[in-house]
């Protein structure tokens, strides 16, 4: 079975944000804004930066580059405001976030992947689309890892999710 890279990037989007949903319900409520120092960050900040990055990738993705999407975009600050800093609010605006982003995702077309767009308003320079399609589920994996690291610091080793494997055929 083929499939093409927006369709897998979307499947893997949508996994590490469904692993991020579950962290988030395993999390203790006065462990949500706990951190270990004060250079680090909460569960919350870094599920609320997760979320903002998702929404403003949906944007980039959809314009096809970053003019819109950027961080003065009236969508991406109304976006921004509407989060509470509850789990609730972390939850809806990362479930929000995700479905914008995948189905800014499912309209990419194999043939664009190699397109290039600008992103200047994070670094000077291009992506291609297939990059930037991808971008979110690297990130929400490696916060996944830091607040999995959160946990370890105040005593929960539990594995909080799955592998997303099929059931071998019987």
């Amino acid at each position: 079975m083929s499939t093409t890279v927006p369709a897998t990037a979307a499947l893997l989007t949508r996994r590490a944000s469904d692993d991020l949903l579950t962290l988030l319900r395993n999390i203790p409520d006065d462990r949500l804004s706990w951190k270990p120092a004060d250079s680090t960050r909460t569960v919350i900040e870094q599920l609320q930066e997760c979320a903002t990055v998702n929404q403003n990738w949906a944007i980039a993705i959809r314009e096809r580059g970053f003019s819109v999407g950027s961080p003065d975009s009236a969508e991406l600050r109304a976006f921004m405001d509407a989060f509470m800093g509850t789990r609730e609010s972390c939850a809806e605006t990362i479930e929000r976030s995700t479905s914008a982003l995948i189905v800014a995702i499912n309209g990419v077309s194999e043939e664009e992947t190699g397109r290039r767009i600008n992103i200047d308003t994070i670094k000077p320079g291009t992506i291609t689309l297939a990059e930037a399609c991808f971008y979110s589920y690297w990130h929400m994996s490696y916060h996944e890892g830091q607040i999995n690291l959160l946990q370890s610091i105040y005593g929960d080793n539990a594995h909080h999710h799955g592998y997303h494997v099929e059931a071998p055929p019987s």
